[in-house]
């Protein structure tokens, strides 16, 4: 992590991090490590690195509604389970232009992608 959730730390605020979905990005195992990290620093500060199983426009929801949830004086728990309740319904659907990105990244082997730009 870049080190932006140590300020709110050490003004006593709690860190709900709302990562990028584990199965297409290493980040989420590197803000579970940072969660580790920064609770041995501040045990007595809830910090949470949530895999939100989201990209783009659903994760983005998911970050707008715990926001909003925080302003309206949900505590850290309510707001933490709503986004665990509510993570599990966003529906993902989305185009690629070009399937050169996917193979590469191995998620496509070469005859899919070879097939699939045809």
């Amino acid at each position: 992590m870049d080190g932006t959730c140590i300020p709110l730390l050490e003004q006593g605020h709690d860190v709900l991090m709302l990562i990028f979905s584990s199965s297409l990005s290493g980040m989420y195992l590197t803000a579970k490590a940072a969660e580790v990290e920064l609770q041995a620093k501040y045990p007595q500060r809830k910090i949470v690195a949530f895999d939100t199983r989201c990209a783009s426009v659903g994760e983005g929801l998911l970050v707008h509604y715990a926001l909003k949830y925080r302003d309206e004086g949900y505590t850290f728990e309510e707001t933490l389970q709503w986004v665990t309740q509510n993570a599990k319904r966003c529906i993902h659907w989305f185009t690629v232009s070009d399937l050169h990105f996917l193979h590469r990244g191995g998620r496509l082997s070469a005859t899919s992608a070879y097939l699939g730009t045809i």
